[in-house]
């Protein structure tokens, strides 16, 4: 299982707007490609990070009290 987030301060998020991006449930393959391209190129106020949890870590878990 695959967690991800993407922000940005509030001051941009025009700029989020006007690059087009919007819930990638809604998105073609190829918009969200092209807007991943979009935001490398603008670093200086889009951060991002995942989390990857194995399905092992995850049957254990459920394991715990």
């Amino acid at each position: 299982m695959v967690y991800g987030i993407a922000y940005c301060p509030l001051e941009n998020s025009d700029s989020l707007k006007a690059l087009g991006c919007a819930d990638s449930k809604v998105l073609t393959e190829e918009k969200r490609e092209s807007l991943f391209e979009d935001l490398c190129k603008n670093k200086d106020y889009v951060g991002w990070a995942i989390e990857a949890i194995s399905p092992n870590v995850i049957c254990n878990s459920m394991l715990k009290r």
